[in-house]
Parts: C-alpha cells; structure tokens; sequence
C-alpha cells in the first residue's frame, strides 16, 4: 500500500521553489562543485494544499563542472511528513528528484563578480500519496542570479520564474530575492535574504479542456493572481577546512499569506 499524507507543497519542500534554492545553497547561488547532505524542517500552512504539516527532509546533493562556465547537479530528497490531523501518523519516502544546470557568464575566474543563468527541473519521483493529493507535480524554474563580493562583505539577486504543472492545472510565479553577507572571521561568515512570491498566471484542466483561472486551481487555497508572500532567511556558515564547511538557516514568512509559519535548516558541504 501507498503511504499517505495530507500535505504537498513545492515538489520534494514544504515551501516554494525560490525558498528551496536558497536553503540548498546555503544562500550562495553562484554554482560550485560540491557534495553537500542537508537537512530541512518546516512547519507548514493550510494555505498551499488546503492541510497543515510539519515536514522533515534531508537531501543529497551534488553539482559538478563540465567545463569552467557550465555546471550540472541534482538533488535527492528523502522526506518524513506528520500530518496536524487526528490519528494520523507520520510517513516516510522518496521524495521529487531535482536536477540543475548553470551557466557562467563573463570571466568564470572573477570571483568578485558573477552572473548566473540557470534551469532547475524537478520531477514527480515521490513514494509517498497525499490525502488531498495534487497528482505528479513537474516543475521548471529558469534564473538568474548577480553575485558581487569584497574582501568581507557579499550582496546577491536571484530571479526565478518557476512553473508548475499538475493535473489540476499549471501555475506560473515570479520569484525575486536579494540579500547581503558578511565575513565576520576567517571561518564565519553570516547573511540575510527576503524574498518573495507572486502568482502571475494560472490554467485549470477539467473535462472541458484548459482554462484561464484567476483564482488558483482546484488543488491549492489562497492562490489568487497577484498574491504575494515575503520571507526572510538568515544563515550562518563555518568553514572546518578548505574543502569542508558547515551552514545553518532559518526562514520566517512576513506577509498575511504564507506557506509556511516558520523553517529551518542545516547542511554539511565538501567542495572540491
């Protein structure tokens, strides 16, 4: 029998596609090669999927250069979800596999100065089946990202328009984030970040074919167009060696509509 739960976010997260990129990269999304374990929790809404959950996840993931401009890499997720309903219990399971590609632009040995196109593409490999589920989820999320940084202190921005498509429809969003770093020692390092998620435009499916549907698809709440929800994250980085590196995070919502009332994360890192 397939494990059920009652609650689905973003494929593979409990928060949105621009909250996962930063939590995997630890709020630096200029690409690297690495291998990194990184686990999540975050206490969900009933906004998203009409059910509140708390949701624990931890992720194997790995980019890898092909050439000095061009990075590909993936990220497996494996989940624990506990639903907030009366006897329910908590499920275990694979969650939706998502693979990336960057692209440097200008000099790729300027390390003061980086422009990023990329393509992070996920897809519905999950184990466990929701309660109110939405069906398999594909997610297409092209950006860009600017980093600048000096001798101690980083500023980034990060654009995704990530595009989701389930059987209930498909839903695009525009997604910006800014933030700022500082090097407070030789081995710590701490940075902010606020972004946010707007819908822009939403098709529902139904018998009678593919619609324009203002208000959101059958299989969400509050997912009107123009809605907004804003969140901040704050992490932390410690540098153990020149290859290995710790990070932790956490992420608060600010506005009225929200997916989440709060998160958290921690990851180890090897770069090489």
């Amino acid at each position: 029998t397939t494990p059920r739960a009652h609650a689905h976010h973003s494929p593979g997260h409990a928060g949105t596609e621009s909250l996962r990129t930063l939590a995997s990269t630890g709020s630096e999304p200029t690409p690297r090669r690495r291998v990194a374990l990184v686990t999540e929790f975050m206490s969900t809404t009933s906004e998203p999927t009409r059910n509140a959950a708390a949701l624990g996840a931890v992720s194997i993931l790995g980019t890898w250069s092909l050439t000095p401009r061009l990075f590909v890499g993936a990220q497996a997720p494996f989940v624990l979800v506990d639903e907030n309903v009366p006897g329910s219990e908590p499920m275990a399971g694979y969650g939706d596999t998502r693979f990336s590609g960057f692209f440097k632009l200008g000099d790729p040995n300027d390390k003061k100065q980086t422009w990023t196109l990329g393509l992070n593409l996920t897809v519905p490999t999950r184990t466990i089946r929701y309660s109110a589920d939405p069906g398999s989820q594909w997610l297409v999320s092209p950006l860009v990202a600017f980093t600048h940084a000096s001798e101690k202190f980083r500023v980034f921005a990060m654009v995704l328009t990530p595009l989701e498509m389930r059987p209930a429809g498909t839903a695009l969003e525009l997604s910006p984030s800014v933030g700022a770093g500082y090097q407070v020692t030789p081995r710590f390092s701490a940075s902010m970040a606020v972004g946010a998620d707007v819908r822009l435009l939403t098709w529902c499916s139904g018998p009678r074919g593919t619609s324009f549907c203002p208000d959101g698809r059958a299989t969400e709440e509050a997912r009107g167009l123009g809605t907004t929800r804003v969140s901040g994250n704050l992490t932390t980085w410690l540098s153990l060696s020149k290859i290995w590196a710790v990070f932790a995070a956490g992420q608060l919502p600010f506005t009225e509509h929200k997916d989440f009332a709060f998160g958290a994360n921690l990851g180890v890192e090897a770069r090489f």
